[in-house]
């Protein structure tokens, strides 16, 4: 199976979408309230990601396999004025539920972390809900670190209501090469 890392274009808007819907319904389907908003309205959650699309900072990247979408990233600076220091930030990552075990999560870090590079930072971190441990297992494997920070956070889409969750904060230090420091 190839899979191939690309920027996102409009005609991928409704695969990211759909995408991230079926994810967070699989990922969070103890959290009643989260999967209710992730259902159904499909054209505001694209209008959410065209948005993504459009800003300057960020980049929205596919992963395809098959030829069609089987995931995406989103990534950009850290976007927190609380901190002074300049971070990438990974936003979102997703992979279709029915291609998960494939590698393509590990494609979308591998492309999300060489394109942080390209941004010009030297170190990333992303935020993961404390009871996905599959998620926090494949972070770590790929040597991203539990850095300490905790929050509570809406587990939402598009910013709708959703199940309050505590996440955890997760850090790595990026390789010039794109490969681990």
């Amino acid at each position: 199976m190839t899979v191939v890392v690309r920027p996102a274009t409009r005609r991928d808007l409704e695969a990211v979408t759909t995408i991230h819907i079926a994810s967070f319904v699989k990922t969070y389907a103890n959290y009643p309230k989260t999967v209710a908003a992730s259902q159904g309205a499909l054209e505001s959650r694209i209008i959410y990601w065209q948005s993504r699309l459009e800003d300057s900072e960020l980049r929205v990247i596919v992963a395809e396999s098959d030829g069609k979408v089987a995931g995406f990233a989103l990534i950009g600076p850290i976007g927190d004025e609380e901190s002074d220091q300049e971070l990438g930030h990974v936003y979102s990552i997703h992979v279709s539920p029915d291609r998960y075990g494939l590698g393509i999560g590990r494609e979308l870090m591998v492309s999300a972390e060489r394109q942080l590079v390209e941004m010009g930072f030297e170190e990333a971190t992303l935020w993961v809900v404390v009871d996905n441990t599959g998620a926090r297992r494949f972070y770590e494997r790929i040597g991203w670190y539990p850095d300490g920070q905790t929050k509570r956070e809406v587990l939402g889409v598009s910013g709708e209501d959703g199940d309050d969750a505590r996440v955890v904060g997760y850090r790595k230090r990026l390789a010039r090469d794109g490969g681990e420091e």
